[in-house]
Formats: structure tokens, C-alpha cells, sequence
């Protein structure tokens, strides 16, 4: 993300006051629309102990977690099949995608505007 540079410049301070304020880490995610990935450009943290680390830069799959599924809820029709069609690797326990289990959840963030997941990320 090199050439976003401005964009992490901005965009850090005002992550860390998120982190402050609601005592939890606060992410900047950069949407890769043709790849059908995200990638974590930047995150701010609490002073909590208990933190959650984020690898940066990494593309990681649109279908697993609640930060991927609310982007992929904002896509076409159309690209959710694409992303449903994968590839996709397993969950972090090693279950595969269920796709229509996938559906029925983006219809849900549509609906609601939000998302929450558990244990789905790598």
C-alpha cells in the first residue's frame, strides 16, 4: 500500500482514537474488488493487554469474518457467487464454506447493516 501512503497518514489518527474510545482495535481495510480479497492496511490498538493481532497487508478471502462478509454484503449478486465459488481455504477449525450458509448471512448484514462471526478467520 505504498502508493496509499496519504490515505495511512490520515487515516491513523483517527483509527487510534476509535481504539481509545471504545477500547478496541480499530482497522482499515482496503478492498481488492477484482480479486474478490481484503487486505488490513492499517489498525490501532488499546492499551488493554488482551489484544487482537491483525497481520498486515495480507489478502485474505472475503467469505470468512465478520470485516469480509460486510464488504462482500456491499458487492453484487455477482461477485458474492464469485467469491462463494472460490477458492476458499477452510476456517480456522478447518470447516469449508458453506455457501449457503454464506447467503443467508449476507442477506442478514443487508437487512441489518452489521455483521459478527465466530471463530472464522486465519
Amino acid at each position: 500500500l505504498g502508493g496509499q501512503e496519504p490515505l495511512l497518514r490520515i487515516a491513523q489518527p483517527l483509527l487510534e482514537a476509535l481504539a481509545q474510545r471504545f477500547g478496541e482495535t480499530a482497522l482499515l481495510t482496503v478492498l481488492e474488488r477484482r480479486a474478490l480479497q481484503m487486505y488490513i492496511a492499517t489498525s490501532a490498538a488499546p492499551p488493554d493487554p488482551m489484544r487482537y493481532f491483525i497481520e498486515l497487508n495480507r489478502a485474505s478471502p472475503l467469505v470468512w469474518g465478520a470485516l469480509g462478509r460486510v464488504l462482500l454484503a456491499n458487492l453484487s449478486d455477482e461477485e458474492v457467487e464469485r467469491a462463494v465459488a472460490g477458492p476458499n481455504p477452510p476456517d480456522v477449525k478447518g470447516a469449508p464454506l458453506d455457501p449457503e450458509g454464506l447467503r443467508s448471512h449476507i442477506a442478514e448484514i443487508r437487512s441489518s447493516g452489521f455483521a459478527t462471526t465466530h471463530s472464522h478467520r486465519r
